[in-house]
């Protein structure tokens, strides 16, 4: 298109002579329309190119075919209706590839492959895309030769881009100064566009005419159509877990029975039997926290969803709360307290230890804190906090108590009425032997009437008791769709415990435990907290001199498929954290694990190195 009447030179040069029948440039364009050669399939590697605004440009990336270095890059663009890959634009590609360079085929917005990865068609953002192509192209180059050839349209933008100001190419990251290209080649390039638009209306041009209007509407309709994108597309095989026996921390198995009820067609959250479902789970709940609090149901999310559940509903921005840290998730409490602006202090001891009352009366007299939080069973130090007493003295400071039951939930002895316990949470996933999922949830009176004094909302939606109870309560109003196939798995697991029995849940955790430490101690290996405080659920034992304890679990988990914790905070690298928890509370659990670091830890000490590696 647009090509000047008459020949002409430059340079020297002889004249350009179109030959027969391809006397002007409108036929040129539509030359490689009308051949048919064979081409091999296009082997270029697809490179998306970053313009800006999180979008790309998608090229194509051809090696000079003779294998050698390249002579240097050439930047191929198409023209209107066109794409990199159209059969003329390959076909120079080709050439230039025999010739030995390399060649980078770009697509315009809207062509061809990629139009899925920015807005717009052909000359939209014209020099904006350009720019930063140009940028890429010259570091892709690697200090060869950078060229440019562009057909038509193509070259229109290449000659576009040689004109843009200093400040254009500062916003593309270039410098100003640096020349864009080597050199440059446009074919058929409209120079003069209004003289170009006159001459695609001349009678004579009506092939041109037709043949580019159907492949623009065409390219129009495909960028409609074609809005999916297989960038991220994966063809994956169907799920296929290994085995795993879990003995660290949590999540511990899953009982087979809880398993079997995920398992089962889901119904709706507002059906009559999940209805009923809902009113069991409570109960039970209930039942193992012992407590009559009438506000206990699971909440949906994970136990760091009823952890804050506690937080958000009873903590207004200015209330002082008293967090008492011993571990990790002391740290965790004062963490998200201070989100919800309170004005959070803390009395603090050394990670497996426990607080005295008279340690925890000295904090509420100073402080006098609206909260007391604090980790009944501290999952980062295996210590088991003494609550006997903790909550009279919180009833006579005027103080709710809140308490972390997250590893002792189903486990340990827990009494939230016999010890004034105002607010619980715990898991779904260790003591109750169910996947990670449900947050168990238990609000005293005392806490519903701070709940109900409020001089605002709660400012978590998701998470506000005043709009769940309306669902758990006795209204049964949808607040959000419940995970109904987890609590499904809650109803079959709590059942389990009330069927063997709570104190014969509580015993069969401490036999197993004290299995445990008897066979720590045989070995020589030191538990991390003193057999008073120690947690049933969850034994710290300290890694022997020598020992590269990471390498060690590492080796249970690759070799014998045993998940073992290691430490966690200001214990970390120091101790294992070893769970028996729930359904994996069980006597071959324990003689298994005491077997293999029997039989195998001897090898991971620092002496013996080789050994190791080839256990591992």
């Amino acid at each position: 298109m647009g090509v000047p009447r008459g020949p002409f030179s430059m340079d020297g040069e002889p004249p350009f002579q179109p030959r027969f029948p391809w006397w002007n440039g409108d036929l040129q364009t539509l030359r490689d329309t009308f051949r048919s050669d064979a081409l091999p399939p296009d082997q270029g590697q697809r490179l998306p190119l970053d313009v800006g605004g999180g979008e790309q440009l998608l090229a194509k990336l051809d090696a000079p075919l003779s294998g050698a270095e390249p002579r240097g890059l050439v930047l191929l663009m198409h023209g209107l209706g066109g794409s990199s890959q159209r059969a003329g634009l390959r076909r120079m590609g080709d050439t230039l590839q025999r010739s030995g360079f390399a060649v980078l085929r770009l697509n315009m917005r809207g062509a061809g492959e990629g139009r899925a990865l920015a807005r717009g068609t052909y000359a939209a953002n014209c020099n904006r895309d350009l720019l930063p192509v140009l940028r890429q192209a010259r570091s892709l180059a690697a200090g060869r030769p950078l060229l440019g050839m562009g057909i038509s349209l193509g070259g229109t933008k290449l000659l576009n881009a040689l004109t843009s100001s200093a400040l254009e190419r500062r916003t593309a990251g270039l410098d100003p100064q640096a020349p864009l290209l080597d050199g440059l080649v446009t074919i058929s390039t409209p120079v003069d566009l209004e003289s170009c638009s006159r001459q695609i209306e001349r009678p004579r041009n009506g092939l041109y005419q037709h043949w580019l209007l159907k492949r623009l509407v065409a390219q129009a309709l495909a960028s409609i159509t074609s809005t999916v994108s297989d960038r991220h597309r994966l063809s994956l095989a169907p799920i296929d877990t290994p085995e795993r026996l879990l003995l660290g921390p949590g999540p511990s198995n899953a009982h087979p029975t809880v398993l079997e009820a995920l398992s089962r067609s889901p119904i709706g959250h507002l059906d009559p039997l999940y209805v009923a479902l809902m009113g069991e789970v409570q109960e039970l709940l209930r039942y193992t926290w012992q407590t009559d609090n009438r506000l206990t149901l699971p909440m949906s999310g994970t136990g760091s969803a009823a952890m804050e559940a506690t937080i958000a509903n009873i903590v207004e921005p200015g209330d002082t709360v008293l967090v008492a840290v011993k571990g990790y998730f002391g740290l965790r409490l004062q963490d998200m307290a201070g989100r919800y602006r309170a004005n959070v202090q803390t009395i603090e001891k050394p990670w497996g230890e426990a607080f005295s009352l008279e340690e925890i009366e000295a904090g509420l007299k100073q402080h006098k804190p609206k909260v007391l939080a604090m980790v009944h069973a501290e999952t980062s130090t295996g210590v088991c906090q003494p609550m006997e007493g903790i909550g009279d003295l919180c009833r006579q400071h005027d103080c709710l108590l809140l308490l972390d039951t997250v590893t002792s939930l189903g486990a340990v002895p827990l009494y939230l009425d016999d010890w004034k316990v105002d607010l619980a949470y715990s898991c779904s996933q260790k003591g109750l032997s169910c996947p990670p999922g449900l947050g168990p949830f238990s609000m005293g009176p005392r806490a519903e009437e701070k709940l109900a004094a409020r001089s605002g909302k709660v400012p978590n939606w998701y998470l506000d008791v005043s709009l769940l109870n309306q669902y758990w309560g006795s209204d049964r109003v949808y607040h959000h769709p419940a995970p109904v196939n987890m609590n499904f798995g809650m109803r079959e697991a709590l059942r389990l415990i009330a069927e063997e029995g709570l104190e014969n849940v509580w015993s069969r955790h401490r036999r197993n435990a004290e299995r445990l430490w008897a066979g720590l101690e045989r070995l020589g290996l030191e538990p991390h907290v003193p057999l008073e405080l120690r947690l049933p659920t969850l034994t710290t034992v300290r890694i022997p001199d020598g020992v590269d304890g990471k390498a060690f679990t590492t080796h249970l988990l690759n070799k014998h498929g045993i998940e073992v914790g290691g430490g966690l905070g200001a214990l970390a690298g120091k101790v294992w954290r070893i769970g028996l928890m729930g359904y994996n509370s069980r006597e071959e659990n324990v003689d298994l694990l005491l077997n293999l670091l029997e039989q195998e830890l001897p090898a991971f000490r620092s002496s013996a190195p080789a050994v190791a590696a080839a256990v591992a």
